[in-house]
């Protein structure tokens, strides 16, 4: 994450032809991630945002600043917390920022921090969730909109013969559709029989 912040730093867009990036042939600095450490884009762009959220940075005037996000960068400094864990809290902090206050902000990235030294990371994107929600609590709607306007389903037909169904739902939807999915596999488990009641609709005397 350290180099890739390098990099891209090296690889910003202001340097033209001279930046790294363009010197290595590379569309950008992801792309020059991607090839020197023959990992894929996902990771490249994560190694990327977490080294450029969490390394010193330098003043107009020359003078040493701390890391956008300093308690994060002690924590992964030392590798007390995964890049997984280290990925959702700086993109749920980034979120909240341009509504929070700063002060707030600080807390709920040393609190995000001390969380992740000992919870799984699935735990801290909850704890993350939760947090952002706190400090942004007016952009609570505008993201739950952008959720609902994502949503989207698909199928594809594997050469086996089987389906794949690829189903992206906001979080009140995947709620539904898990406990509906809960209840069938429950049943089927527990009866060997599928519940006919979970298809059939009551109809109007038909």
């Amino acid at each position: 994450a350290r180099l890739s912040a390098e990099i891209a730093e090296r690889s910003r867009s202001s340097l033209g032809s001279n930046s790294l990036a363009s010197r290595m042939r590379a569309s950008g600095a992801a792309a020059l991630v991607v090839t020197i450490g023959r990992i894929t884009r996902a990771d490249a762009a994560r190694y990327v945002t977490i080294g450029s959220a969490t390394a010193a940075r330098v003043s107009f005037t020359g003078e040493a600043l701390e890391p956008r996000y300093p308690y994060l960068a002690d924590a992964l400094a030392t590798g007390d917390i995964p890049m997984d864990a280290a990925a959702v809290i700086i993109s749920n902090l980034d979120q909240a920022s341009p509504r929070a206050h700063h002060d707030d902000l600080v807390v709920a990235e040393a609190a995000m921090a001390e969380f992740a030294r000992s919870q799984p990371a699935d735990l801290v994107r909850r704890f993350a969730i939760c947090c952002r929600d706190r400090l942004d609590s007016d952009g609570i709607a505008s993201r739950e909109e952008d959720l609902v306007s994502r949503r989207a389903l698909s199928f594809v037909e594997l050469a086996s013969g089987m389906s794949r169904l690829t189903w992206d739902l906001d979080p009140l939807s995947a709620a539904t559709v898990r406990g509906f999915v809960d209840t069938y596999i429950n049943t089927l488990h527990h009866t060997g029989k599928t519940s006919q009641s979970l298809f059939d609709c009551e109809s109007d005397g038909e």
